[in-house]
């Protein structure tokens, strides 16, 4: 099994691209000594959540909360464990955390990722409204994630081609980060997009491609200066239930 909150892996797609990344990730993400059981070394790590946020709760993950048989980085598999628990109130994971986990929004991925106190404006738009919203992408302060369609009966495993443009497919009920935005003063031309899912790697494609190939979009705009300093100062923790 796997967590898989997509919303959650493309906001921390963002955040890797950012200036203040490293920063914020060694300030909020601890490995604890290891511990030796039935033979072995136990790795342990204690997680700072919300990461943007001063007054943080520590949440820990243990080696059982992590799953196998993925190949995202170990950092990535420890923050999303804690980010589970954070949603949940949950100090296990299993099938029930998963599908809790299901239903929250992206706003409460954003907060978690930023910190409340560091998001000065947040919105949802449908794709056919969001030529402005790119035009006035600013990828150091802005975090723009897209939703693809939604069928009942579809996963997040099976994919769709943007009609018109069999070249082009897309994951249903998945989020992908938008990273960049190739644009003139009026026109969007290119948006370099990235699925969490799929290492990591972006890759550009037309703005029609865009337009027909996606749902809705969720825009939020980050005090970078603020969550930095709260980052790299003294943070009071806040005791795990």
């Amino acid at each position: 099994w796997y967590i898989g909150n997509c919303y959650f892996l493309a906001m921390l797609r963002w955040l890797m691209e950012n200036s203040y990344y490293s920063t914020l990730i060694k300030t909020s993400v601890y490995k604890e000594p290891a511990i030796w059981y039935d033979g072995q070394s136990i790795n342990i790590y204690k997680v700072l959540l919300p990461l943007g946020e001063p007054w943080a709760k520590a949440y820990t993950v243990y080696p059982e909360d992590l799953w196998k048989g993925v190949t995202w980085a170990i950092g990535i598999q420890v923050l999303e464990a804690a980010y589970m628990k954070h949603i949940t109130w949950y100090n296990t994971i299993d099938d029930q955390t998963i599908k809790k986990a299901d239903w929250w929004l992206p706003n409460e991925a954003m907060r978690t990722i930023g910190g409340r106190e560091n998001i000065w404006a947040s919105k949802e738009l449908l794709v056919n409204d969001t030529a402005n919203t790119l035009l006035q992408f600013d990828p150091q302060h802005d975090i723009v994630c897209v939703g693809t369609h939604y069928e009942r009966w579809k996963t997040d495993s099976e994919s769709y081609h943007v009609t018109n443009y069999p070249q082009y497919s897309f994951y249903y009920s998945h989020a992908y980060t938008v990273l960049q935005v190739d644009k003139t003063w009026s026109t969007v031309n290119r948006v370099m997009i990235s699925n969490p899912h799929d290492a990591w790697k972006g890759y550009r494609i037309p703005y029609y491609v865009f337009y027909y190939g996606f749902f809705n979009v969720f825009k939020w705009k980050i005090n970078q200066s603020t969550a930095f300093n709260q980052s790299t100062n003294h943070r009071t923790l806040l005791p795990e239930d």
